[in-house]
């Protein structure tokens, strides 16, 4: 779920994508073993970057800022958002990040997935994620599924699944406004 609002029955997809995120943040950080021993210079940094529809999208990008400065607010993990204005920038931002010292670099969305490979193969001590894009298929994976670039998690949701909601919504919306009941 992306950006889906229904007014009437209080569902807010986008504050769940945002929980979504900070809720990867923090898996990552146990399942990597980048969990700070409280000192600050052991402390997480977490990089986001955009893809071309830049943070103030109102969408997708923006509910992926929203998580990074809620890990940072929650998790106390220094955080590098960085905005991509063009997929030119993607290649330099994902370097920037690196090179500013990111333990963990979030790659937002799926049309970043070439340049997030490529990155990430670059630089196997950090860890990368990506937005919408499973890691058994290429370019992480070879043709049969086998995961080549280890240092990279998908992060994928059951978009699907809000199909059923929606038409439901339509169908009362319908019978409410007294058209023909299909």
């Amino acid at each position: 779920g992306r950006q889906i609002y229904f007014q009437g029955g209080h569902v807010k997809a986008r504050s769940r994508t945002t929980a979504a995120l900070a809720a990867a943040f923090a898996a990552i950080v146990a399942v990597t073993g980048l969990a700070s021993a409280g000192s600050a210079q052991d402390q997480l940094t977490a990089a986001l970057i955009s893809d071309v529809g830049r943070f103030n999208d109102k969408s997708f990008n923006q509910s992926q800022l929203e998580g990074l400065n809620r890990a940072k607010a929650r998790l106390k993990v220094k955080t590098i958002p960085l905005q991509s204005n063009s997929d030119a920038d993607y290649i330099p931002n994902l370097t920037t990040a690196v090179r500013r010292g990111a333990d963990l670099v979030v790659c937002a969305g799926f049309l970043m997935a070439a340049d997030c490979a490529k990155v990430a193969n670059r630089f196997k001590d950090v860890q990368f994620a990506i937005t919408d894009y499973p890691v058994n298929i290429p370019p992480f994976a070879n043709a049969k599924g086998k995961i080549l670039t280890k240092n990279v998690t998908g992060l994928t949701y059951a978009a699907h699944e809000s199909g059923c909601l929606v038409g439901h919504m339509a169908a009362l919306m319908t019978k409410r406004a007294g058209g023909r009941q299909v």
